[in-house]
């Protein structure tokens, strides 16, 4: 198991079964620098689920503070990165 995904693990307590789903999916994609750029519906695949909900998910985690997002020129799809002091904090 990759330190992303375990960190996305203990990143996820107390979020709900689907928000759980998607952050594990997001931090399986995470290259070696922390940045992952899965599409809505690959992330709607791991998780199993709707893309609508991936969305909505994905949402709540970054109002939660669990991710951020950044538009990276070149890339069609969102960078997500894992806020690391919601680990900790």
């Amino acid at each position: 198991m990759s330190q992303h995904v375990k960190a996305a693990l203990l990143a996820s307590k107390g979020l709900s079964k689907t928000d759980r789903g998607v952050l594990v999916a997001i931090a399986a994609h995470m290259n070696k620098a922390g940045d992952a750029w899965p599409s809505v519906a690959t992330i709607a695949e791991y998780a199993d689920c709707s893309e609508r909900t991936v969305q909505r998910s994905i949402a709540r985690l970054i109002n939660l503070g669990r991710i951020v997002w950044r538009h990276v020129a070149g890339r069609a799809t969102r960078t997500y990165r894992l806020v690391v002091a919601a680990v900790r904090g």
